[in-house]
């Protein structure tokens, strides 16, 4: 499980410690273990609420950097209620 975890955070290029608890880790990084989650659960869909909005301005860069990556690998993401929307549609055509 662990080694999973590992190689879920390397893959996202984050420096998160998979030992560390996640309450202990800043906003950005609990993004990050969440988003390493979904990678070793294979999801290919994520909602995400607001999750820039208590970034700071470079972790909104780094955060979207990861997005257009896993985006070239077929991920799709529903970042507000519009584009939440736009993507269900895109989903059930």
């Amino acid at each position: 499980m662990r080694e999973r975890s590992r190689a879920a955070l390397a893959e996202l290029e984050t420096h998160v410690d998979p030992r560390a608890r996640v309450k202990d880790l800043s906003t950005s990084d609990q993004q990050m273990v969440e988003i390493a989650k979904a990678i070793t659960r294979d999801v290919r869909v994520l909602i995400m609420d607001e999750p820039t909005a208590t970034l700071t301005e470079n972790e909104v860069k780094v955060l979207f950097a990861l997005i257009d990556r896993l985006r070239q690998r077929a991920w799709r993401f529903c970042i507000s209620p519009t584009n939440c929307v736009k993507l269900s549609r895109s989903l059930i055509a």
